[in-house]
């Protein structure tokens, strides 16, 4: 029984606390388009790409940029 409620909380403050905004952000690298010291990623969700210096994963979700 402790188990369950456990992993019902744990659950629960993992909704929460989660980025709505990057909740289908599936970010992805292409190493192939890189450009001088830029990275390349895009988004498999939403096709949104984005290039950055860092090789992180972007913390932002593009989407609303690109929608018209």
């Amino acid at each position: 029984m402790h188990i369950i409620l456990g992993l019902a909380l744990a659950f629960v403050f993992v909704a929460i606390l989660s980025k709505r905004e990057m909740r289908n952000c599936r970010w992805r690298r292409n190493s192939r388009r890189d450009r001088s010291g830029d990275i390349y990623w895009m988004c498999a969700y939403c096709g949104a790409e984005l290039f950055q210096k860092s090789e992180q994963l972007p913390k932002t979700c593009e989407r609303s940029k690109h929608d018209v």
